[in-house]
């Protein structure tokens, strides 16, 4: 019998190598022909840009779509400030509870409704055989029911969300800077930048910061905007953290030293005068906080009435972050339609001139391309629009890798939408480049998701280039006629399950390291205790 050695077989395996990966290649191309649109030349790169393409004025990595900011870095005279403000501090005993901190507020959830509550009783009432559980009856309950009522309540505590409102005192700040001071910032810059490129023109003089915190917002503006604003009125309900906001404005003591900023004005609340009203607004990660809807879309009334010209509204990256903003957005949609109405049109505008207040009519400036209801929202999944940021923290020397923040965000407008803006779809997943094609998800100005296969053959070398060298969250600028869609067919579904498999792993993996405390908190029922705990646990310095 012959044998063969290892170093025998070896020309055998890459010619059957060679043959295999001829076959996978022959396959792609035969795909990517099949995945390109089916009429031609109707989905082409805007006009506008086209020509800047063809004389090489920009280049098809930097076109007018693109959004991203890069990696984003924190400003050096905030950095010199953190430098000074923490010596002195024990910041390496404090970054684990500033990682448990910043693992429970990415957990962090709306509060259950209390409708929400007493619907899930009687369904586990139901169960127990109890047939009435109102607390508010004065009827004597049989002591046999009394124990079905407490088996009912503790069901509750075990499988409803405890939320808790947290207290900032005098020990929190300082871990809440380690923990949500970069990521913050980087965010904010992110969603600043697109309002200043897209509309250039724009210069607040009147910033409103709602949560303000440790001002995050105030700094990213000051970068976006120099010299430009005259006043920032940031509103939080902790005088701790306000103390905090201004030592590190004053870089690193306000007893010491001037502040960077004059125009800073640290409030507890909101302003009072209806006519009131600020060029920007802001809300970063605030929207959470509240105890119930009815505050929450109070509060965003509230904003709403007191912008001029953006209000922005910023939120973890979670389905819950993502499902608290979409009620701020379809609230602000319903007093359009109220507003757009016949009937109501002119005893709305005798209210505005009774009451002063700034209610004109807006439209969703981004992410979004229209004012329809939300496309990822209606699909019925618990997958949320979400966007990433990457970013360096430096507070502890630890700037050689980045870090990376998923976040949702919607940016309203003042004034009806104008038709002569650009409505270029939103690439709303990461993209997909493959041999020959690239797959984008694309949320369009219809108010549809499109799974998109864009080719060079099909679609012009330009349009092919930009789609390429986009990524997740720019606008792809796609020229064509309003009934026209892009390719959207059953093997473009099929050959893009590799793309929905990743970016469910994406989430789980960035949830991974929360999802025990979630789990803690949702079945045991005593979310804020517990978190203080853990911050305060033989620290002297706890977390906002």
């Amino acid at each position: 019998m012959a044998t063969y050695s290892v170093w025998s077989m070896r020309p055998l395996c890459a010619q059957k190598k060679t043959v295999f990966e001829a076959i996978r290649r022959a396959r792609f191309e035969t795909n990517s022909r099949r995945l390109a649109t089916i009429v031609k030349h109707q989905t082409r790169v805007d006009e506008n840009i086209k020509e800047k393409l063809e004389n090489k004025d920009v280049k098809h990595k930097r076109h007018e779509g693109v959004q991203g900011v890069g990696t984003v870095i924190l400003p050096k005279i905030l950095v010199k400030s953190l430098k000074n403000y923490m010596q002195g501090q024990p910041v390496k005993q404090l970054q684990p509870h500033a990682d448990a901190m910043a693992r429970y507020l990415w957990c962090r959830k709306r509060p259950v409704e209390e409708t929400d509550i007493k619907k899930q009783a009687r369904e586990y009432a139901e169960k127990l055989g109890v047939a009435d559980i109102d607390e508010d009856s004065e009827i004597e309950v049989p002591k046999e029911s009394k124990k079905k009522m407490t088996t009912v309540m503790r069901k509750l505590k075990q499988h409803l969300y405890n939320w808790q409102p947290i207290k900032y005192d005098e020990t929190k700040p300082m871990t809440y800077l380690l923990a949500r001071l970069a990521p913050n910032y980087a965010v904010t810059y992110r969603v600043l930048n697109e309002i200043k490129k897209r509309v250039p023109d724009f210069r607040p003089q009147a910033v409103l910061d709602f949560g303000s915190g440790l001002g995050s917002t105030v700094w990213a503006t000051d970068v976006l905007w120099k010299n430009s604003i005259q006043q920032f009125y940031c509103v939080d309900t902790s005088k701790d953290m306000h103390n905090l906001a201004e030592d590190i404005l004053c870089g690193g003591s306000k007893e010491e030293n001037k502040p960077y900023l004059d125009t800073v004005f640290f409030r507890h609340f909101l302003p009072i005068g209806s006519r009131v009203t600020f060029d920007l607004t802001v809300s970063a990660y605030a929207l959470l906080e509240l105890p119930n809807k009815q505050e929450r879309l109070k509060t965003i009334e509230n904003l709403w009435n007191k912008t001029d010209q953006f209000l922005v509204l910023i939120e973890n990256g979670t389905f819950e972050g993502f499902l608290a903003l979409m009620e701020a957005r379809d609230f602000v949609m319903a007093q359009r339609e109220k507003e757009q109405s016949v009937d109501g049109e002119d005893r709305l505008q005798e209210e505005r001139n009774t009451l002063g207040l700034n209610t004109q009519v807006g439209h969703v400036f981004a992410p979004c391309q229209h004012d329809h209801a939300c496309p990822v929202l209606n699909k019925g999944t618990k997958v949320p629009c979400n966007f990433e940021q990457k970013f360096f923290s430096e507070l502890l020397g630890n700037s050689a890798v980045p870090s990376r923040e998923r976040f949702s965000y919607i940016v309203l407008r003042k004034g009806d939408r104008q038709t002569k803006d650009a409505h270029w779809p939103r690439i709303t997943q990461p993209v997909m480049p493959r041999s020959k094609h690239v797959v984008c998800q694309l949320c369009c100005a219809n108010g549809q998701l499109e799974q998109a296969t864009i080719t060079k053959t099909k679609h012009g070398r330009d349009l092919y280039r930009c789609a390429r060298t986009s990524s997740w969250g720019d606008l792809l600028p796609i020229s064509r006629s309003e009934g026209d869609m892009l390719p959207v067919t059953e093997q473009t579904k099929s050959d893009n399950k590799e793309l929905l498999h990743s970016i469910e792993m994406n989430e789980m993996e960035q949830s991974e390291n929360g999802l025990d405390n979630e789990r803690t908190i949702s079945q045991e029922g005593h979310s804020n205790e517990q978190v203080n705990e853990i911050v305060a646990h033989d620290s002297p310095v706890e977390r906002r």
